[in-house]
Parts: structure tokens; sequence; C-alpha cells
């Protein structure tokens, strides 16, 4: 998983306009092609119809990076007390699935697991894929992605987690050098209006890259 940095404010929020409310960036290791995402958190200082800056720098001169932004919204079924907390299940490598009973997920719902059963890291965002059946599901580092590849078979317990409320996308492209016929900078400048206090974005690479590089973000009052 690409690294998650969460960012809450020090004292009061700056209200000058073009003040830095909050830095992030999201790191890739090489070769690694899972989604990352910033959580701002705390801005109580922020109304909700009030607007702010998001500037987005892609350090990297081989991948556009996409991104998904809104509120996040905590996966929890009022009808089914298992699911707002972990679930127990066997994770199967011939054919990567999983089964539990009655898991009640969709197709696109974001879990994480509490153990290391299967070969999966804790903690991190998976997406859900596939529900053949009540009891058998797959997912993928990606939303929309391959099947993630379960080795060795095990035991191991997942529950929900955050998804999006989408409220819009953006692609920032590529770095690409100053030369006497190009000047892309990789940056993206995005207005936007009543984010609140809970804010989070997604990023997903258009493709796996050879080095490591990270995506920085400034939070400004516009």
């Amino acid at each position: 998983m690409a690294t998650r940095e969460y960012f809450y404010p020090s004292g009061s929020v700056p209200r000058k306009a073009g003040a830095v409310l909050a830095t992030g960036r999201v790191s890739w290791t090489a070769n690694e092609d899972a989604a990352g995402y910033l959580h701002f958190a705390g801005y109580a200082g922020l109304v909700r119809d009030e607007k702010v800056l998001f500037i987005v720098r892609n350090a990297s001169a081989t991948v556009d990076i996409a991104v998904s932004y809104g509120t996040p919204v905590r996966l929890v079924d009022p009808t089914n007390a298992a699911f707002s907390g972990a679930v127990a299940c066997t994770m199967t490598a011939v054919g990567d699935t999983v089964t539990c009973t009655a898991h009640e997920l969709v197709v696109g719902d974001v879990i994480s697991f509490t153990g290391t059963g299967g070969g999966v890291v804790v903690g991190t965002h998976y997406f859900v894929i596939t529900t053949a059946d009540a009891d058998t599901f797959q997912f993928s580092t990606a939303r929309g992605g391959g099947a993630f590849n379960i080795t060795p078979d095990g035991t191991n317990a997942w529950a929900p987690e955050y998804d999006l409320a989408v409220r819009g996308s953006f692609t920032v492209e590529k770095y690409v050098a100053e030369t006497t016929t190009t000047n892309r900078l990789g940056i993206e400048e995005v207005l936007l209006e009543g984010v609140g206090s809970q804010f989070r974005m997604y990023f997903y690479k258009s493709a796996a890259t050879a080095a490591a590089f990270n995506v920085c973000v400034e939070l400004r009052r516009a």
C-alpha cells in the first residue's frame, strides 16, 4: 500500500487568504501499484460553504496520477452487528477467494485485514472486486483491479473501512522537465467548496513505475 498520511492542524486555523492549512505526501516504492490516500481532519475552523485550494504536485516523470476526492464514509451495515467489527474468514489460494458466512459485501466496498493470513498486509485498504455468492468474495489492491494473489492458504479476519462519498476527480499529469518546447510541471490546482472538517483524497497511478516517487499536496485557504 502506498504511504498514507494524516494531517491535523496545530492551534487555530489561519484566517488569511492563501495561508497554508496543511501539507501532505503520498509515497510509492519501486514497482508498487497500490492506491494511496490523504486524510485531512480536524479543521473545525472551516465552514461548509468555504472555498479552499488544493495544490497537487506529481514528482513522477513516468506516470499520470488520477485523484478522487470527497467525504470519508464509514462502511457499516446497521442490520448486521458483525459488519461493524472484524469478521473471521478463510483465505484460499486456489481461485484467490475469501470465505466467510453472510459477508454482505458488494463490489467496490473497502476492507482491511487484522492479520497476515493469505499474504495480506495488516491495515492496508483492499477493494472488493467480485462476490460469487453470499459467503465468498475476491479483493484487489486497487479499485477494479485484478484479484489479489492469496498465498498461502490461511485464516484471517476482515473489517469494513472508509470509502468515499465522491464529489469529483481530476488528473495530475506526469512531470516533464523544461526544454525549449515543453514546460509541463506536473501541478494541478483545484478550488473546492464545502470541504468541512473531514476530507479525503485517493491517488491512483496510471501504471507501475520502476522508481520510487511522491505526490505532494498543499491545502490553502482560498
